[in-house]
Parts: structure tokens; sequence; C-alpha cells
């Protein structure tokens, strides 16, 4: 140990002008050092000492030879060190910096060992500590590790006992996101009975914080353009319908339509996504008169593209004119049926219901997938998400697989599109296929 400390001098000898014995660390006294900086702060010198302890600190319980015990040791003084601190930031706000640091350096060690923790006592040092944690920074490294320890725990005793933890060790009606999250996930594991009232709680926490979210989206985008009133017909609320990435999608549920408004002024793209919409609008209209050699239409009656009210004029000096106004479509894009229909998807969204999912707009429901973790989750586990070779979305075929007049009737009228037409869609995946109520196809979203 005393040789682990002569280098550890050594390496912090550039900052403290002098090297640190194991004797001359314990005998620092942490809180001294610290009340006489709070009563003399210009004395910086002071500051550096206890900077080159918390370092000390640092670097032993980095060191995978510290003993279990050594290390609790360290971790305690750490908390001595915030504690003695917080009774001074406020008069003496130059202390803040060295809490911080203190705080990363505990936090750090806390998500590094959380397998081998204590539940309990991580999370008492969360709950104790919170006050001093809550800043912006800490936030995600926070969530991670309660997160850990409240799923370690939940997951390794009875359901029972795990419901009456739960409700010792969270207050139940102020819960996070993390801790519904948490509770959902192992709800839809052990689904107990007596569990219900906190489930709907935590579903209802979820959605409450959705509309909050794209209520404030609203507002903002009403400030940002006020011409949409008028569009939207005066008195009208918006209802944000999407986000793309070539811009936002608003509805006018009394006009009946949508209007995208573009994020910037990329006209190339503008143009070429217009041009591209109406090209696939007149392709599926002259496919449903042709006639294959069997007589039958390339093109179902089911597949459509929505109608355009209004083509942007990018010269316009009008913000409202410069706009892309088309059919409203009542229906649910693919990615949404999909999350219906298929169990493997369908499971993830438990315990909210087919009701509560279909009463959300596009963009809630992706909301929905982000607050549960989810928006990414069936991406980044297969490929079957975006066509590459194929005509069809493998998920698309799975979602009506007992309907083979949608599955080979899309196939033979994409084949026709392409090589009649030379047309291919330039960012066909389950986001851009929209089912109508009445089992109608709509192709969407011709950006490129």
């Amino acid at each position: 140990m005393n040789r682990f400390f002569k280098i550890l001098g050594t390496l912090l000898g550039a900052k403290a002008n002098n090297t640190l014995s194991q004797e001359q660390f314990e005998a620092i006294n942490d809180a001294a050092i610290i009340e006489k900086f709070a009563e003399c702060p210009t004395q910086l010198t002071r500051l550096d000492e206890l900077d080159n302890v918390i370092e000390n600190i640092a670097l032993e319980l980095n060191n995978v030879s510290t003993k279990l015990a050594r290390q609790k040791a360290l971790l305690n003084r750490l908390d001595r060190m915030l504690q003695t601190i917080a009774q001074y930031q406020d008069k003496v706000p130059i202390l803040s910096s060295t809490l911080s640091t203190i705080v990363l350096k505990k936090l750090s060690y806390l998500e590094r060992h959380s397998d081998s923790l204590c539940s309990d006592d991580l999370l008492d040092w969360l709950n104790n500590t919170q006050s001093l944690i809550q800043l912006g920074h800490y936030v995600k490294q926070v969530d991670r590790i309660r997160k850990k320890a409240l799923s370690k725990k939940l997951n390794t005793i009875a359901p029972n006992e795990g419901l009456l933890w739960f409700q010792q060790r969270v207050d139940i009606e102020n819960m996070n996101l993390v801790e519904v999250n948490i509770f959902l996930d192992w709800y839809n594991k052990k689904a107990i009975p007596q569990a219900k009232e906190i489930v709907q709680l935590g579903k209802q926490k979820i959605l409450d914080k959705i509309h909050q979210e794209t209520t404030s989206d609203a507002m903002a985008l009403m400030r940002r353009y006020p011409w949409l009133e008028k569009l939207l017909l005066q008195g009208q609320t918006i209802n944000l319908v999407g986000k793309g990435k070539s811009g936002i999608v608003v509805e006018s549920a009394k006009s009946n339509t949508v209007i995208k408004i573009y994020h910037s002024g990329d006209t190339e793209n503008i143009l070429q996504e217009v041009k591209t919409h109406l090209v696939f609008r007149d392709a599926i209209r002259l496919g449903k008169l042709a006639r294959t050699v069997d007589g039958k239409p390339p093109i179902p009656d089911w597949l459509e593209v929505p109608n355009l009210y209004q083509i942007p004029n990018l010269t316009a000096t009008e913000v409202s004119r410069r706009t892309y106004i088309m059919d409203r479509i009542a229906g649910i894009t693919l990615k949404r049926w999909v999350y219906l229909k298929l169990d493997a998807y369908r499971s993830k969204l438990e315990p909210f219901t087919d009701q509560e999912i279909l009463a959300l707009s596009e963009i809630e429901f992706e909301a929905l997938l982000e607050k549960r973790n989810l928006l990414h989750y069936f991406v980044y586990r297969t490929s079957a998400l975006k066509v590459k070779n194929e005509l069809l979305p493998e998920v698309f075929l799975k979602a009506f697989e007992n309907d083979i007049e949608k599955t080979t009737g899309l196939q033979q009228a994409l084949a026709y599109l392409r090589d009649e037409h030379q047309l291919v869609h330039p960012d066909f995946q389950w986001k851009n296929i929209l089912i109508g109520d009445h089992r109608e196809i709509y192709l969407i979203d011709f950006a490129p």
C-alpha cells in the first residue's frame, strides 16, 4: 500500500508540488480544510490540497487491489466531504466545483460496481443526496444507477415481496419515468393483480408526459408560425402529427388536411420530394386503369398516395405559401400496426391496451416508444424494417401474412412502378406506409 501511495504522490506531484505518503493522506482533516477555506476563500492552496485528496481517493478506488473494507472507508470519506461542503457552498460558490468533482467520482464508482453493490444501499445514497445530484449533467448517470438497483432487487425477490419493497422504496405518487418503466417491465413479467393500481398510475404518468410535451411543441409552433391559425381555420387547436428529417406535419381536422412545414430552405430536396409525390400519384392512377395479361389492373384499388392541395411555392415571400398541404388520412402507420399485430412487438408495449395505443397520434405513439425505451429497440435487432433489395419490408409480410391479397398485391404494384415507370420509393420503411381505417394502403413521405 505504501508503494501505491508513492506512485500516487508522483502522479500528483505536478499539482501538489509534493508527494503524499499514506500517513500524510490519512492525517489530512478534510472538514478542517473546507471550513478554513470557507473562512478565507482566497487561500486557493487549501482547495488544491482538497483536490489532491479527492484524486488520491479516486485513484485508490480504481485500483483493483484495493480491498472492499478500504473502498467503503474511502467512499464514506467522500460522503463526509459532501456533507461538509453542502453547508458552505451557498456562502462560497467556488466550492460547487469541488462538490461536483466528488459527486462525479462517487457516481462513477457506483455505476461501475452496481452489479455487486446492495440495491438498498445504492438507493439510500441516491435518496439521501438527492438535493446534490439533481443537476442536469448528473441525471443520466443517476437514472442508470437507479434503474440497475431497482431492476436487480425486483428480479431477485418474490413478486408480492417485490411489490411491497417497491412501495416502500419509491414515492408512488411522484414516480419518475425511470421508476415507472422499471415497474411496468417487472409487472409485465409477474402480472400480480395487487399491482394494477400502481400500473394504472404509471401508465397515466407516461401519457400525461406525452400530452404535456406535444402540447408544448404545438404552442411553440403557433408562436413561430402565427399564420397557422388561419390555415387550420380559426379557433382550432394545433395537432402535431409528426416530425421528419425534412419537416414537421400538423393536421386540420376541420378541413381534413395535413400541412407539412419544412425545416430549412433546402430548395432542391423540397422540389424533389414534391415531384416524386406527384409522379407516384399519377403512376398509381395510370396503373389502376392499365391491365395485365390476365386482365387485372397492376395497381389494386386499395393502394393510394394522398392528394395534394397546395404545392409549396418556394419563391413566395409568405411562409404560409411555402407549405405542402395534402389529404389527412384516417389510419395508422405500418409501424404502429406491427406493434399491435405481432406478438414479439405487442408484448413490449404491455400493459398499454390497444385502445390506449390507437388513441395516440403518430407523434404521440413515437413518444410512447421513446418513453418505454423502445424507439430503437427493433431497429438495432433486425434488418427487416427497411427495404434493401426486396420490394417490401419483412414486417409488412409478417403483419399481413393471412392477407394474401395485400402482400401479393402490394408486391406486384411496387414491381409495376419500378419496371414500367422506373419509380422506387426513396425511403420505403414501416413509418412511410399508412394503413387506412378500411385497410387501404397509402404511400407517404417521399423526401429524398
